[in-house]
């Protein structure tokens, strides 16, 4: 039994220092680069996600701000010369 339990460790040992040495080069991606890599890929999912909806409220803004912009008219405002000042140096 003693003979048993020392081999299953050294099988043990091998097979973990063969992960170590030999990673896989396929499988799911937290398999192959770890979990650090899949937060990472996770994190800049959500920086391009929240710059798209950033450049989408902008566009959204503009286009509305042009629009306001064409329906209010501007106001002429009537100046005559006489109730105009004249700066004096």
């Amino acid at each position: 039994m003693e003979s048993f339990a020392r081999k299953l460790g050294w099988v043990l040992v091998v097979t973990v220092l063969m992960l170590f040495l030999f990673p896989l080069h396929f499988g799911s991606f937290t398999a192959t680069h770890g979990p650090t890599a899949a937060m990472r890929a996770l994190m800049a999912a959500q920086t391009l996600l929240a710059a798209i909806a950033l450049c989408a409220t902008l566009a959204i803004s503009l286009i509305a701000l042009r629009q306001l912009s064409e329906e209010i008219a501007p106001v002429p405002i009537a100046v005559s010369s006489s109730t105009c000042l004249q700066l004096r140096c």
